[in-house]
């Protein structure tokens, strides 16, 4: 479940709502995990919510269109360009082989928003060896 947030004592500002024809994204928290979560045209993309260069807040930064349909995020506190498939730093080219994590995501027909985890955050689920 996904639950937008509006501010944070750590970053500053208000998330916008993922509907429209906004250029920045909204933050949410999904799995114990901040997330910024950015629509483009007809395309949804997850990203963790802090730049990997000094924690900025993505989701208050701006998509960039470099073309060939490479799509970017750029950092709002430092100009850092992150990759919204990938997650890997596009600028500053002396920082290409830094990144940060993507996440899939899917959207139903009726607008959900499902985003992919390599797994549960333990404090939902404790799995204890059994035997079945």
């Amino acid at each position: 479940m996904l639950s937008p947030t509006k501010s944070s004592p750590r970053k500053n500002g208000v998330s916008v709502p993922l509907n429209g024809n906004q250029s920045t994204g909204t933050m949410v928290t999904s799995n114990s995990v901040d997330i910024a979560l950015f629509r483009y045209k007809s395309s949804v993309f997850a990203i963790k919510e802090e730049c990997p260069h000094a924690g900025g807040p993505l989701h208050l930064g701006e998509i960039e269109d470099l073309g060939e349909g490479l799509l970017c995020v750029r950092c709002p506190w430092h100009g850092w360009k992150v990759d919204l498939l990938s997650g890997k730093v596009l600028e500053p080219t002396t920082h290409q082989t830094e990144s940060t994590v993507t996440y899939p995501v899917k959207v139903d027909s009726d607008g959900k928003l499902f985003i992919g985890f390599e797994g549960l955050n333990p404090k939902y689920f404790r799995v204890e060896e059994s035997e079945f």
